[in-house]
């Protein structure tokens, strides 16, 4: 009796390997097809994105470029010139800073052909963190400068404050526009948290990110 019991527990665990592994597999490509899914989102709300900023920049350029040479009123002329500076600020920035998710896409297909789950996992995560990054209190310091220096510009150069506030305010308003209409498909599916260790007066950041599928559940450390 004894001998028939270990035989079963014997049996029942080369049968369970096999279900083990499959619901692995199933667990794998679930995880995969969402991370495809959500970058895909992203990549398309991305190049959206750069193309309709990219167009209203440069259209705007033009417009204050033409503006600033044959406007009838010199102070609109003065206007022009500092504003056409601003958009052309701003086209360089979209054009050369886009959103990671069209290069995250390509890198995906790559780790996937290679069967790199956790390299994808970080990428996944490292994607969410630069959307967020891309909205912080950092990512508004930048338009923040220039705005401020074309408001001062006309307020104290060419003696229009009120001018230099309402186009300083202009400014930052579009600033503020095109910094929340970036993707933030990642983040939304794809949360990153963060905690930190402290010991001996040192300090560790610890990321961690969960992942759930119908068939598996885990969670990532990244140090």
């Amino acid at each position: 009796m004894r001998h028939r019991m270990w035989w079963m527990v014997g049996v029942g665990l080369l049968c369970g390997a096999p279900a083990l592994a499959q619901q692995g597999d199933a667990g794998a490509d679930d995880e995969w097809r969402m991370m495809r899914s959500v970058l895909a989102q992203g990549a398309s709300e991305a190049r959206r994105w750069q193309y309709a900023w990219a167009g209203g920049y440069g259209a705007a350029t033009v417009f204050y470029g033409v503006r600033a040479d044959q406007a009838s009123d010199e102070d609109d002329r003065y206007d022009a010139r500092v504003s056409a500076v601003k958009t052309a600020l701003g086209l360089a920035d979209v054009l050369l800073f886009p959103q990671p998710h069209v290069r995250a896409e390509r890198r995906l297909q790559t780790l996937e052909a290679d069967g790199q789950l956790d390299e994808a996992r970080a990428l996944m995560a490292g994607v969410a963190a630069e959307e967020q990054r891309r909205r912080s209190l950092r990512a508004r310091l930048g338009p923040l400068l220039v705005n401020l220096a074309a408001g001062l510009t006309i307020a104290i150069d060419d003696d229009r404050p009120g001018d230099g506030a309402l186009n300083f305010a202009t400014g930052m308003l579009v600033s503020e526009l095109r910094l929340r209409t970036q993707s933030q498909a990642v983040s939304q599916a794809h949360p990153v948290q963060q905690f930190t260790l402290r010991a001996g007066g040192g300090t560790l950041p610890v990321r961690y990110d969960w992942v759930l599928t119908p068939s598996m559940a885990a969670v990532s450390l990244r140090f």
